[in-house]
């Protein structure tokens, strides 16, 4: 591996593109390829080869030391098992399957390459910050989290599970569960939905979850997650603890609050767009992909995002019978 990391991108949706853009800033990698089936929107990019199959870009392997994979969920299996034969190491986006048996055997496919899963809660500042501070109030009583994203139109992946497998209660789902399990540090004993359903965009994966989990030690989490087609985002996850709260809202800040007094943890740029705000926690991310690369430092996101994943399931088994 030379001074910069040559990488290959699997997927141009939002995330792919996203991950792209912070590639282009990062002086420590360069981005060869791209696979994308829409390839002529991108013949734009200056020095970088546009394939239209990610096949065709691992066909150029040896020009490659890694690839970021931001491919469909119902892709990851396969496009994992054809780039561990090309020995190329990965960052995988989340989910790493449609449930967590896909995820063991991915993780068992990957055997002999190096494979990141891109955790991307656990790098956005606001959150990294919060859980900095989490010591400052005491015991942790209850974790709470709202997931509420809309959007005119709302981006058509999400709502197909021929790409997904899923809706919301995964694609967002396996955020909230590692992150509680990150804050709390303790297992999940049960989980309980509430709610289930595709009201809002009447799709064939559901638009909306509500429900509870029970740890280990008897305090709860309680998570409600929606997509819909209205503008309104309401993206806040609380830690309520015996001496005070600390209250993310993602994308935006993170506030310690003690009494009457309100201390501010972080605050992204006011000015960037939702797109913008992204990018802090990718370079992150990234720049842990390229220390994981190194051999300098590990990870445990992998295993992190096969528990999760468990968790996700119960959501279906109990609310679907799936």
């Amino acid at each position: 591996m030379g001074d910069k990391i040559r990488i290959g991108i699997l997927g141009q949706g939002f995330i792919g593109s996203v991950y792209r853009e912070v590639l282009f800033q990062l002086n420590n990698f360069q981005v060869v390829c791209v696979a994308e089936p829409v390839e002529a929107s991108l013949k734009c990019l200056s020095g970088v080869k546009v394939v239209s199959d990610y096949r065709k870009l691992l066909d150029d392997a040896r020009d490659l030391d890694a690839v970021v994979n931001a491919l469909p969920t119902t892709l990851h299996l396969q496009s994992v098992r054809d780039t561990a034969d090309c020995g190329l190491p990965m960052l995988l986006e989340k989910p790493m399957g449609i449930h967590s048996e896909e995820a063991g055997r991915i993780k068992t496919a990957r055997s002999g390459i190096k494979l990141m899963v891109g955790m991307t809660g656990r790098y956005h500042p606001e959150f990294v910050r919060a859980h900095e501070m989490i010591g400052k109030i005491g015991e942790i009583l209850q974790l709470n989290e709202r997931i509420h994203f809309g959007g005119t139109p709302f981006p058509s992946q999400y709502l197909d599970a021929q790409q997904c497998g899923y809706g919301v209660g995964l694609t967002n789902g396996v955020h909230t569960i590692d992150r509680f399990l990150w804050y709390m540090n303790d297992n999940i004993a049960s989980v309980s939905v509430d709610h289930i359903g595709n009201e809002f965009f009447h799709k064939d994966v559901e638009d909306n979850i509500r429900g509870e989990i029970l740890f280990s030690n008897g305090k709860l989490g309680l998570f409600s997650l929606r997509w819909s087609p209205h503008q309104e985002t309401d993206y806040v996850f609380e830690a309520v603890g015996s001496e005070g709260i600390i209250r993310v809202y993602g994308f935006d800040r993170a506030v310690l609050i003690q009494g009457d007094k309100s201390t501010e943890l972080y605050r992204h740029n006011q000015d960037a767009d939702f797109r913008e705000r992204h990018k802090p926690g990718l370079t992150a991310e990234l720049e842990a992909f390229a220390e994981f690369l190194q051999g300098n430092k590990p990870t445990r996101h992998v295993d992190d995002c096969i528990k999760a994943q468990k968790v996700i399931d119960h959501f279906y088994r109990s609310a679907m019978g799936a």
